[in-house]
């Protein structure tokens, strides 16, 4: 009975040292098959260092965070490759619209344009009841062909793309946006991420 509890014991301290290490963002998440999409792409996919980041459209702090990663893309250059997946909180209605168009831009080989201009406006469609309209004026000034938008719009591959990202980032203990994964670890947030990557970066530098 003892030994029983003293192993239960060691197994809660060895549960609780994880935990608290994921939320440093200093251990790999769960081994699981991760999907790759070259047009949501940056970078040379061949560089050691891998980034994803799980984002929301509508997310304030993504907002904010797409400024970091420009940022650290541009100083670290070759070094790394960056890769956008669809994270649309509950929380955030117009999200998962804007994560559709986007992925729709994708398809017409404007996904980084969208993206940018997605989070730009962020504060113009998020508050409205059907940010469709305002969407489909965005698409046009990217000169994007307005019967494969609604074509793609209606094609269920659409949402099953965005929903095999939430998917795969629930799998691997993502649950607030911006998350980025780099070279298996985890960091929330612009700033995180930022020390994150410097930390694997020099990782390999060194």
């Amino acid at each position: 009975m003892k030994v029983s509890k003293i192993l239960l014991t060691a197994l809660i301290l060895a549960v609780a040292a994880v935990v608290m290490a994921v939320a440093k963002g200093h251990v790999a998440p769960p081994t699981k098959k991760v999907t790759h999409d070259l047009n949501h792409l940056k970078g040379d996919p061949k560089s050691k260092v891998e980034i994803i980041e799980y984002t929301d459209f509508q997310c304030p702090a993504c907002a904010k965070a797409s400024g970091v990663v420009d940022e650290e893309l541009k100083k670290y250059g070759n070094k790394v490759h960056f890769e956008m997946k669809y994270f649309p909180l509950p929380m955030h209605k117009n999200a998962r619209r804007a994560a559709a168009f986007a992925e729709c831009a994708s398809e017409q080989g404007k996904f980084w344009p969208m993206h940018d201009v997605l989070f730009k406006t962020q504060t113009s469609w998020g508050t409205l009841g059907s940010p469709d309209e305002y969407l489909t004026g965005l698409a046009a000034s990217l000169g994007m062909d307005g019967k494969r938008l609604e074509f793609c719009l209606k094609n269920p591959l659409t949402e099953g793309h965005i929903l095999r990202n939430m998917e795969e980032g629930k799998d691997i203990g993502i649950s607030a946006t911006p998350s980025f994964v780099v070279n298996g670890k985890m960091a929330v947030g612009g700033e995180n991420f930022r020390k994150l990557l410097t930390e694997v970066v020099e990782g390999h530098v060194h």
